[in-house]
């Protein structure tokens, strides 16, 4: 990667040419190769995972993933993040656990005394996300300005409106902590020669914010849908995608087997599952009413003149899972 460019915009979309998804190539790999000069922090972004809508990473927030798998575990969890950040007994909250719900954690470094540090948390879910989002990405594309001015602590915080639905920040001394927390981050991230003040020095590694990613691994999966997917070549991209969830409520599972072996899956929305249903339900009428005929031409016009939901490389499994009369569906919804 040696794409000359200021702009960070710039350089994450010649990026991602490299490493975007490939649906026709679910096996492929990306390598990036940076060549270092006077260039955005794509590093950062490349070992953290680009956060996008979760929270702004002006200020460079460490990203760590958590995985639970129940209302137990998600405590567990929960707790397990608050031990290791040395959060404090009073800023303890656990939130009643929903098993749709996606959670959170920002924790922000708090300067205790020499070498002795604790963490606040905010534990973000759906009732409070949209408030932390716009809170805390304000402040992180303000501090920078912040600092210049000399805003003062409490007056940047109580700018941010209204924060009613964030527990942590309902007393002052709580925004005043998570408002410094931030301000050194973005000390210890800007540019050398704006010769900020520097904060309370950190150990290699250690961060002023961490943003910790909480998601649901539904690890048990059913019997049936193992053996569904026993024969696909993209099998473990399958199971993850609906261990994490990460398929819509009304999706089906569709099982296209290959021209030697073993098949390959798809996910499909509900419109293009009934559509590729359609496509079958005519390619049987029509086993049904053949006799010891010539029928390529009658195939052809049902799968090969109609533009399917799926790529065209697919199209010469739907005659196969007629004749072989084989299973081909799974409703995930």
């Amino acid at each position: 990667m040696a794409r000359p460019t200021n702009s960070k915009l710039v350089y994450m979309q010649a990026m991602g040419r490299a490493i975007r998804y490939d649906k026709s190539n679910e096996g492929k790999r990306a390598f990036v190769v940076e060549i270092d000069d006077d260039l955005p922090n794509i590093r950062y972004r490349i070992e953290n995972r680009w956060l996008y809508a979760d929270v702004s990473d002006t200020l460079e927030p460490n990203v760590e993933d958590f995985e639970y798998s129940d209302a137990e575990s998600f405590k567990q969890i929960i707790t397990q993040i608050y031990d290791r950040f040395d959060v404090l007994t009073q800023h303890r909250y656990f939130p009643a656990f929903e098993e749709s719900e996606r959670y959170s954690v920002l924790l922000f470094r708090v300067f205790k005394s020499k070498g002795s540090f604790f963490h606040v948390p905010i534990i973000i879910d759906g009732k409070n996300r949209l408030e932390v989002q716009r809170i805390f990405n304000k402040l992180s594309e303000c501090m920078f300005d912040y600092i210049k001015q000399g805003v003062s602590s409490g007056a940047a915080i109580m700018n941010s409106m209204d924060l009613k639905d964030i527990p942590t920040l309902q007393e002052q001394r709580f925004r005043t902590v998570v408002y410094q927390a931030m301000e050194n981050s973005a000390k210890s991230v800007y540019d050398a020669e704006q010769k900020f003040p520097q904060p309370p020095r950190l150990d290699k590694g250690k961060h002023w914010i961490t943003f910790a990613s909480l998601r649901q691994n539904k690890s048990e999966l059913p019997d049936d849908l193992l053996e569904f997917t026993s024969s696909m070549v993209n099998k473990d991209q399958i199971l993850e995608k609906i261990r994490h969830g990460l398929y819509e409520k009304d999706e089906t599972l569709f099982r296209f087997p290959l021209p030697l072996k073993d098949s390959i899956g798809r996910c499909l929305p509900l419109a293009a599952a009934q559509q590729l249903e359609d496509i079958v339900d005519e390619l049987r009428n029509l086993k049904d009413s053949i006799d010891t005929q010539d029928h390529r031409e009658n195939v052809r016009n049902i799968v090969y003149e109609k533009i399917l939901p799926v790529e065209a490389s697919l199209q010469n499994s739907l005659p196969l899972i007629v004749r072989e009369e084989k299973t081909y569906s799974y409703k995930l919804g």
